[in-house]
């Protein structure tokens, strides 16, 4: 009896080591892959991650992925900022910023360009950028896109920052603000900027004027590039297969998605014609580093040496290696 028990305690002994030693060897193998969550505002060039997560594209590739929706753009940079997501849709300029204060991410695609979806909305009785000078501009948040933006547009016009004022106002909660005299000007975007317009107030100026200014991003952690990096180029692939479905039927692919963002999809598919949806061949384009430096990195560049004359970021080349580089 004794020898009995005392073969089964050596053969289970003989197991445990074996399955410890498996684990050693194979047990990077056998590790869960982190859970790949991204933050997402409602915006139409934004839409196709959506589409593909709808259509069931990442489930079918074992792709464990999840989408946060976001009340705006500064939410949803803020949760990758505090790591409670490692994907991102943002602005180019966001990116940099982002950069620029220690956050490790980097670009895996570029996803639009913004021609008339974003906007400096005014007062009816504004009729310019120039009738700004000595008054208030609302900004969605400062050192970000909302502010590069407007700067760029005030020098365009021959203003300099310092002759206005500018103070945050949601880019959603414009129409309040510019209703109340809060501010007289504010940068927008669907659906406030819509809100806006339909309670009287003007456009004065739209992102299409300076060119590239406003250029979207589809943007990962470098932690989970390096964790995952087939994974991220699979998303990418979904990424424009869901786009061009999207931009054949524009209606179709907003009633898909309208669940998520909880809008019209009529008035979301018609914001497209607000924007220059990228193709995979633009995308690949954009991000070629044909003479040492890509089109978005050249973008970048300005974006970086804004922040850094402005001193809100010390590091004057955060737009190097700012995206994954495709050989």
């Amino acid at each position: 009896m004794l020898n009995s028990k005392k073969n089964i305690l050596i053969y289970l002994s003989s197991i445990t080591l074996v399955l410890i030693s498996l684990f050693l060897i194979f047990g990077e193998k056998f590790e869960k892959k982190s859970k790949i969550i991204i933050g997402v505002n409602e915006w139409f060039g934004f839409a196709p991650m959506v589409y593909a997560e709808r259509k069931g594209y990442f489930k079918e590739n074992n792709i464990d992925i999840e989408l946060r929706l976001f009340e705006g753009q500064a939410q949803s940079n803020r949760a990758f900022e505090n790591r409670a997501t490692n994907g991102l849709l943002t602005v180019l300029t966001d990116v940099v910023y982002l950069r620029g204060i220690g956050v490790p991410i980097r670009i895996a695609a570029v996803t639009d360009l913004s021609l008339y979806g974003d906007a400096i909305i005014a007062q009816p009785q504004i009729k310019s950028l120039k009738e700004l000078k000595g008054k208030t501009i609302g900004l969605d948040s400062l050192n970000s896109f909302s502010e590069y933006f407007v700067t760029e547009a005030l020098l365009k016009e021959g203003l300099n920052p310092k002759d206005v004022t500018f103070k945050i106002i949601p880019y959603n909660k414009i129409a309040e603000a510019l209703k109340n005299n809060i501010v007289q000007a504010a940068h927008s975007w669907d659906p406030g900027k819509r809100v806006a317009i339909e309670q009287g107030m003007k456009v004065i100026f739209y992102a299409g004027q300076i060119p590239n200014s406003v250029i979207d991003t589809l943007s990962f952690s470098e932690e989970i590039i390096q964790e995952q990096p087939e994974n991220i180029k699979k998303i990418v692939e979904l990424f424009f297969k869901a786009r061009d479905e999207m931009y054949k039927d524009p209606y179709q692919g907003a009633v898909v998605t309208s669940s998520f963002f909880n809008n019209d999809p009529k008035s979301f598919a018609d914001s497209l014609k607000e924007i220059h949806l990228y193709s995979l061949k633009e995308n690949l384009d954009l991000m070629n580093r044909k003479n040492e430096m890509s089109q978005i990195e050249a973008y970048a560049k300005n974006i970086n040496e804004f922040f850094f004359a402005k001193g809100v970021v010390k590091n004057n080349e955060l737009y190097k290696n700012i995206m994954i580089v495709r050989e």
